[in-house]
């Protein structure tokens, strides 16, 4: 105790303060009979939340706005003179729109090459159009619609379809077409009937009253609209003139190369058409002439076949593109390089075929150009010309045909091949 006292005296003045405060505060907590929490008393929310860490900033985008099907659909039918701009702008069409849906559609079909009469199905919003459905081939429809309310996607819609065998025969008294006409098939029929033939038979100057002819062939068609029908493959084609009988047979041959064959097995892939034009009569013959324009006497180097205005014209055989050119002569023309040096010339033309261009490779029968009246030309009309090297040829006389002969266990299978499609127009 007398330690105690003696350390206590001791301490300095300060010490002794606080010795003074501790031992009051001691005693006014036993008097209240105070015990302390052991837990800390909770923080107020707001401090909670100031102490908290930030939280991740998060920029939400906008949902894609996808293809309803409870939009509001209307028909509208694009006008003569009209743009498809103009036809479009009544519906909240934006500027930023058109241009976008023009821009999409283009690798398809150009907007200015869509033609009046042409059906459109919009889906229409609250202010606004959020789709646009319309045939774009057969059995193809193209769908544009807002990906996002300022962004425009496209795709194509695959039509289902359904493919049927048929057979027609007739026989010609005044015309072709018009023995084709009571079948009510469409003119690709003819065109391609015509286009097979045209290395044997020059259909302008040699049907005559009392041929015939046969056509088997597969037709593809939609089933809700059977009068939308698209000719798919000819598989057996007859024209009989007078005592000679023409027979072509579509096969397969063992290699997998689809084509033409004759009775006998010959490959009927001959060098070049003879009218490759889709319609037309020969106005002008190969040879010396007096030219209508210039008024004198020279060499007329090819043939000419009058045919109206936008008249397709064919490639006269396979081969690769050379030359697409206008000049104050020819007007609008295209020269094409085929094999062993013969070269075919197509003049006078309206246009070209879209998107052709030099280096192009085509095949025989592949739409090349249209008929026209385009440079030293008195009236529609193709010139047509075929040159082997630098010399001039008459078409007509060109006879080169295909030496290709189907052998062996090939043969055999053709010709049962053959026999079953001869049975089936029987």
């Amino acid at each position: 105790m007398r330690m105690l006292q003696r350390v206590l005296t001791q301490l300095p003045k300060e010490h002794w303060m606080l010795l003074s405060l501790v031992a009051s505060a001691t005693v006014y907590l036993s008097l209240l009979n105070i015990k302390p929490d052991p837990k800390p008393a909770p923080l107020p929310e707001m401090v909670e939340d100031l102490l908290k860490p930030p939280a991740p900033l998060v920029i939400n985008e906008p949902e894609p706005v996808k293809p309803q099907a409870n939009y509001q659909p209307q028909q509208v039918v694009l006008q003569r003179g009209q743009s498809l701009a103009r036809m479009l702008k009544p519906f909240g069409t934006s500027h930023q729109d058109i241009h976008q849906i023009s821009k999409l559609i283009k690798p398809y079909i150009p907007a200015n090459k869509i033609k009046a009469g042409q059906i459109f199905s919009l889906g229409l919003g609250e202010k606004k159009v959020e789709s646009i459905l319309f045939d774009w081939q057969f059995a193809k429809q193209l769908h544009l619609y807002r990906d996002t309310p300022a962004k425009w996607q496209i795709e194509v819609v695959d039509l289902p379809t359904k493919t049927e065998s048929r057979f027609i025969q007739g026989v010609v008294t005044t015309s072709l077409y018009d023995a084709f006409v009571p079948h009510g098939v469409s003119h690709d029929l003819l065109n391609l009937y015509m286009t097979t033939f045209s290395h044997l038979v020059d259909f302008q100057r040699e049907i005559n009253p009392g041929d015939s002819y046969k056509i088997l062939f597969e037709e593809e068609f939609m089933p809700d609209d059977p009068s939308q029908r698209k000719i798919k493959q000819l598989r057996y084609l007859e024209l009989v003139q007078q005592d000679t009988q023409l027979s072509l047979f579509h096969y397969t041959n063992a290699q997998g190369h689809k084509a033409y064959y004759d009775e006998n097995g010959k490959l009927a892939d001959a060098f070049l058409m003879k009218t490759p034009v889709e319609t037309g009569r020969l106005s002008s013959f190969f040879g010396k002439r007096k030219h209508p324009i210039l008024g004198y006497s020279r060499m007329h180097k090819g043939i000419d076949f009058g045919a109206p205005i936008g008249t397709k014209v064919f490639a006269a055989g396979h081969g690769v593109v050379s030359k697409i050119k206008k000049d104050r002569s020819f007007g609008n023309h295209i020269i094409l390089q085929h094999q062993d040096g013969y070269r075919t010339l197509y003049a006078h033309l309206n246009g070209f075929a879209d998107k052709l261009k030099v280096g192009d490779r085509v095949s025989q029968g592949d739409i090349i150009g249209f008929v026209g009246n385009t440079g030293l030309s008195q009236a529609p009309h193709l010139h047509y010309e075929v040159l082997k090297g630098s010399r001039s040829i008459n078409p007509l006389s060109i006879k080169r045909a295909s030496s290709v002969q189907l052998q062996g266990e090939d043969l055999a299978k053709f010709k049962t091949h053959q026999q079953a499609l001869l049975a089936e127009i029987q």
